[in-house]
């Protein structure tokens, strides 16, 4: 409820596809299935699986640069609010997940970090412990 009494109702619509990993998929449909789910998505929750490495490094660098495979639009910020969850996170609860994911990013691909913090301003990063809830 609003402060002038009004109630706003708002609807969710939670869209989960299969990963961008998929082996059972074909390359070229899984990569049409990511940018689908990026360009009509207010909130993209990327999956990580254990520790941050390169090749996920380069699939967020992609969402940087998707005027390979679609226009964007030149009035406004077409990007979604990124969340990063690092699942079955098995290292040491780093404190700050975000700094921790920064660092890693540095460390693998400065151009992709840069590129990925120009294009995300503000981002979260969550972990996720084998024992769901740990770091939470």
């Amino acid at each position: 409820e609003q402060p002038n009494g009004k109630t706003i109702q708002k609807r969710v619509l939670v869209l989960d596809s299969e990963g961008i990993d998929d082996p059972s998929q074909d390359e070229n449909w899984t990569m049409k299935l990511f940018i689908l789910c990026l360009v009509i998505s207010s909130t993209f929750v990327y999956n990580i699986n254990g520790i941050v490495n390169r090749e996920d490094i380069g699939k967020l660098h992609l969402m940087t640069d998707l005027s390979k495979f679609i226009q964007e639009p030149k009035d406004e910020d077409f990007l979604p609010r990124l969340v990063i969850l690092l699942r079955d996170f098995v290292l040491e609860n780093p404190g700050n997940f975000k700094d921790y994911f920064l660092k890693q990013l540095n460390n693998i691909n400065t151009g992709a970090a840069k590129a990925i913090r120009e294009s995300f301003h503000d981002f979260d990063v969550y972990g996720l412990s084998v024992s769901i809830g740990k770091f939470l």
